[in-house]
């Protein structure tokens, strides 16, 4: 199998990576993914003990039953949220609503800025559907989670812990909710950045994430500035309703290979994975990417607290 080492250069790319993939999560932390689909879970759990270098940093036990119960139920809570997200280089905030029900279906609406407002994804389920309205196009692919690559939680748990030290910073109050105040501190010097989540007492929802970079920079990713937790969710919030007939685009979804051998003979190139990778990432999936009569090969990564993924074309 051929690869590559991760240099200097490479690795601030992965930095790169890894702050646009969580930023265009559906859970700017906590997206999920499922574990490589011929790796059953034990084996998962002990390829993260063989691959990850844990240093004597001691974690809160309080603070790990708060962030497991976050990542189990930040993408499986009925709310309406109004939030504010920063992208780490940008200067302009981005503001959406968010609304959710307890399946995973989500609705995701621009309000600014201008140039983005009224841009819409909503996932039912069964179909992931953009719609752009300044050039009145609407994408749609399945959903992931009708392809199934949302998953069980416990394997990024399990990493998570592995890669950071997870401490309680006291309690705060965020839209009105009361919060704890959670430290991830990676046990990784050379890792990407600190985080803190304020995660609410009684939903386990994030309601802000902070993060810190090596040399103290600072910077809120994440603010909820209103949220509701209503009983249920009715359907009508994850359908769109457009007036007049949109052009409309059918886009292929990623297809989740079951080896990096399936993989190659889908795509029609040998895939080149990396011999090392930094941070505590691990392998989590694989996919073909087929666009335009183009192929592209994906490997999924993840060091439980951050997603990233690397693009191969020939």
């Amino acid at each position: 199998m051929k690869g590559f080492r991760a240099t200097d250069s490479s690795i601030r790319m992965l930095k790169a990576s890894a702050v646009l993939t969580a930023l265009l999560s559906a859970s700017i932390a906590f997206a999920q993914s499922s574990s490589f689909a011929d790796i059953n879970k034990q084996d998962s759990l002990a390829e993260i003990e063989k691959v990850c270098e844990v240093l004597t940093v001691q974690s809160d036990g309080r603070a790990l039953s708060i962030i497991k119960r976050a990542m189990e139920r930040d993408l499986r809570t009925n709310y309406s949220a109004v939030r504010v997200l920063h992208s780490w280089g940008a200067k302009d905030p981005v503001r959406i609503r968010r609304d959710q029900n307890d399946l995973g279906h989500n609705a995701v609406l621009f309000l600014s800025p201008l140039k983005r407002m009224g841009e819409t994804s909503v996932d039912n389920g069964k179909n992931w559907v953009t719609f752009h309205p300044d050039s009145r196009t609407l994408y749609i692919q399945d959903s992931p989670i009708k392809r199934g690559v949302i998953g069980d939680p416990s394997v990024r748990f399990e990493l998570l812990k592995r890669n950071y030290a997870v401490r309680s910073e006291g309690s705060d109050t965020v839209a009105r909710r009361k919060s704890s105040i959670i430290r991830l501190v990676p046990k990784n010097e050379q890792s990407l950045f600190t985080r803190r989540f304020w995660v609410d007492d009684d939903k386990f929802v994030l309601l802000r994430v902070e993060w810190i970079d090596r040399d103290g920079t600072s910077r809120v990713v994440s603010e909820t500035i209103s949220i509701d937790f209503p009983e249920s969710m009715p359907q009508e919030r994850f359908q769109i309703k457009i007036a007049g007939e949109p052009r409309t685009i059918h886009v292929q979804a990623p297809q989740r290979m079951a080896t990096i051998s399936d993989l190659e003979k889908r795509v029609g190139f040998s895939i080149r994975q990396p011999i090392r990778m930094p941070f505590g990432f691990m392998l989590t999936g694989a996919d073909a990417v087929i666009a335009n009569n183009r192929a592209m090969a994906a490997l999924r990564y993840t060091d439980g607290a951050t997603n990233l993924t690397i693009y191969q074309a020939r």
